[in-house]
């Protein structure tokens, strides 16, 4: 499916099997969110506590890739780069972290959790990473065959047309 995200989310309301999903281009998405420390307070529950640990980044996903920095405008603030081939995101309960819209992703031993503003920025940001998710896992093949499907259409329609123009 080639289109924008919210054409193609108004076509997935109300869906009836069979359906077939195909993504034509790894998605890019930027802003901030709030990710919940991966050091050693939070893995064992220290002093700070893993619930009281967040700090506020700026998120890049762009070309299979999930970056995140100190700083918007400051290439130098990268804190780390997640490569998405291989990973899983899932929503996570606030009873789990202790904050409401919070949603993970786990690439190797990777595990980043984050948390958006509102559910509508939750629902985004988990809905695009799993698309970032589906390209970097195999995406490419898929583009390749949506652009076959595309132009045997238009020789398609070419041919058609031509011999509509023939019998006039």
């Amino acid at each position: 499916m080639i289109a924008p995200y919210q054409d193609t989310i108004k076509r997935l309301t109300g869906w009836q099997p069979p359906l077939t999903l195909t993504f034509a281009r790894a998605p890019v998405l930027s802003g901030w969110l709030h990710k919940q420390a991966r050091g050693r307070s939070a893995r064992t529950g220290g002093a700070s506590g893993a619930k009281n640990n967040w700090k506020e980044r700026y998120f890049v996903l762009k070309e299979s890739k999930l970056s995140y920095y100190t700083s918007k405008d400051d290439e130098e603030s990268l804190k780390d780069r997640i490569h998405l081939m291989g990973s899983v995101v899932s929503l996570v309960p606030n009873q789990e972290s202790g904050r409401h819209f919070t949603f993970r992703v786990v690439s190797g031993c990777a595990v980043l959790v984050m948390q958006a503003t509102t559910v509508q920025d939750m629902l985004l940001w988990a809905t695009t990473l799993y698309h970032g998710i589906a390209v970097a896992n195999g995406g490419g093949y898929l583009l390749e065959a949506e652009r076959l499907r595309a132009a045997e259409a238009a020789e398609a329609r070419r041919k058609r047309d031509e011999l509509e123009a023939a019998r006039l």
